[in-house]
C-alpha cells in the first residue's frame, strides 16, 4: 500500500454571534444586490413600516420579489418591512434601547460590530439552514429616512437574512465552539469503532482584520487551534478567503479557515473484493 495525504477543510470561521434566531427573507434589492431596501417578516403579526423611496441618495433601481411594497409575501409569511426595522429588534435584542434620544449615535457606534448574515436559498426552510449556509458581510451604510441598507455583499429577493454581531466575543466563542465540535467529530468516530486517520499537521488562512488588532495577545486563534489540534501548524493571513464550507466556492471575508492534513491509506485489491 502506498501512503498518500489529504488536506480537507475542517471549519470555516466567521465569528458572528447571533442575538437573535429571527431569519428574515429579502424582499426588495438594488439592481447590484449590494442595497436591501425591504426584508419580509417571518412573523404575520409584527408591524409593518412605511417605505419612502424619494430618498436624496441615488439608491438605484429597486427589484422585487412581491408586486408591491408593504403587501405580504407571496407565502404567506409577514409583512415587508425597511430593513432598518430589524436592526432595531437586533438592538433590542442586544439590551439597547432605540428609542432613547441617542438611538442613532447608538447605530453609527455599532455600525462596526454589525453584519448580515445572507443565505442564498430561497427553497429550504429556515430551521433547516445551518451556520455555514449563511455568508456573513459588513453593512455598510444605514440610511435613516428610507430604512435601507447597503451590506458588502450581492443580496437578492428570496435569500434568507439574519443580522448578527461581529466582535471579539462572537469570534471568540465561535473559535472554541467550532474546535469543540472537531474534536466531538473525532471521538465520535473512535466510540463507532470507525475512528478517522489521525491529522499530520494544519492549515490556518487567517484574516488580516483578525490578527493584534483585533485580539489583546498576539497569535490567539493559532494557539486556540494548537491546545484543541496538538499537530504542526501553519498558515497566512490574508485580505479574504476561499471556502466551500457551503458546497459552493465563495470568497469570504474577515473570517479563517482551517484545513486539516491527514494520512490516506490506498485500498488494497482484497479489501475491495471484500467491499
Amino acid at each position: 500500500m502506498h501512503a498518500m495525504t489529504s488536506c480537507t477543510l475542517a471549519c470555516l470561521l466567521q465569528g458572528y454571534r447571533t442575538v437573535s434566531d429571527k431569519v428574515w427573507t429579502i424582499g426588495q434589492t438594488s439592481r447590484e444586490g449590494d442595497l436591501i431596501a425591504t426584508v419580509i417578516d417571518p412573523d404575520p403579526a409584527s408591524a409593518s413600516s412605511s417605505i419612502d423611496d424619494d430618498d436624496e441618495r441615488d439608491t438605484g433601481n429597486i427589484r422585487s420579489s412581491s408586486s408591491s411594497s408593504g403587501s405580504g409575501s407571496s407565502s404567506g409569511q409577514g409583512k415587508e418591512v425597511a430593513p432598518l426595522l430589524a436592526v432595531y429588534e437586533l438592538l433590542l435584542s442586544a439590551g439597547f434601547d432605540p428609542e432613547a434620544a441617542h438611538a442613532a449615535y447608538m447605530i453609527d457606534e455599532l455600525s462596526s460590530k454589525l453584519a448580515v448574515a445572507i443565505a442564498p436559498d430561497s427553497w429550504r426552510p429556515a430551521s433547516e439552514l445551518s451556520a455555514d449556509d449563511f455568508q456573513v458581510a459588513a453593512i455598510s451604510e444605514v440610511w435613516q429616512r428610507t430604512g435601507y441598507i447597503r451590506v458588502d455583499c450581492q443580496a437578492r429577493p428570496g435569500y434568507r437574512l439574519r443580522l448578527v454581531l461581529r466582535d471579539e466575543q462572537g469570534i471568540a466563542e465561535d473559535l472554541d465552539s467550532r474546535m469543540l465540535g472537531l474534536k466531538r467529530t473525532e471521538l465520535a468516530g473512535v466510540l463507532s469503532g470507525k475512528p478517522r486517520p489521525r491529522p499530520l499537521a494544519a492549515l490556518l488562512f487567517t484574516d488580516i482584520g483578525r490578527g493584534s488588532m483585533l485580539y489583546d495577545s498576539p497569535s490567539y486563534e493559532s494557539s486556540v487551534v494548537s491546545s484543541y489540534l496538538p499537530v504542526p501548524l501553519a498558515g497566512v493571513f490574508g485580505s479574504a478567503q476561499v471556502s466551500t464550507a457551503n458546497g459552493k466556492a465563495a470568497l469570504y471575508e474577515f473570517t479563517s479557515a482551517l484545513a486539516v492534513l491527514r494520512p490516506l491509506v490506498a485500498v488494497t485489491q482484497s479489501q475491495q473484493a471484500d467491499g
